[in-house]
């Protein structure tokens, strides 16, 4: 039940990558980053809502590493829905945070996050009929929680600054912000000042 990185990442074969990159507008090894990475932001976000969720189990499709199982726009354009149904106002910052760990535009970030979308759904539809688990919310949403902590330890170091790096993304996946981070360096630098002083102080006084 916890490797649903690993079955959406084998559906990342060169001809889905190839058919994939038209729709993002990169070249096919800049896409096969953007997928990768998107799989586990998509999947390690704990911000999913219960109607995204349910949508995502009823387009459900073992097999389908398209998602739709059709040419042109309609893997995008049906992944985008997927996409906003599932994590709202929060997807513009998931887009954001891809770009900066990849390298790449917020506007194929978008593109990757819609398309990784119908891939997991894809992925997530095999595992459940692999277990004769039916693909429902409740079974989709235990699937998603269950692969969340593999999700973050899939992320490189890249896309874990990133998502730090943003506030109202960071408590999503249980990443500490950047704000915190500063935080405690600050505290930590008080007390070792304030130990440093007191040391002294004791010092002083023995002598």
């Amino acid at each position: 039940m916890t490797d649903l990185i690993i079955r959406t990442r084998q559906l990342l074969t060169q001809a889905i990558i190839a058919k994939f990159a038209v729709l993002v507008g990169k070249d096919n090894a800049m896409t096969a980053v953007l997928l990768a990475n998107a799989i586990a932001l998509l999947i390690g976000n704990r911000g999913a809502s219960a109607a995204g969720i349910d949508a995502m189990a009823s387009t459900m499709t073992a097999g389908d590493a398209a998602g739709v199982g059709a040419g042109g726009r309609r893997p995008l354009d049906a992944g985008l829905a997927l996409l906003a149904g599932l994590f709202g106002s929060k997807v513009e910052l998931m887009a954001r945070a891809l770009a900066a760990a990849s390298g790449s535009t917020i506007s194929a970030a978008t593109r990757a996050l819609a398309l990784s979308t119908m891939l997991v759904a894809s992925a997530a539809a095999a595992l459940l009929a692999s277990e004769g688990r039916p693909a429902t919310r409740a079974q989709l949403a235990a699937l998603l929680a269950a692969n969340q902590p593999a999700a973050l330890a899939a992320m490189p170091a890249a896309l874990q600054t990133a998502i730090a790096s943003l506030p109202g993304l960071a408590g999503l996946y249980g990443v500490p912000g950047a704000g915190s981070r500063r935080n405690l360096a600050g505290l930590l630098l008080a007390g070792l000042v304030a130990t440093i002083v007191l040391f002294a102080v004791l010092l002083n006084h023995a002598f």
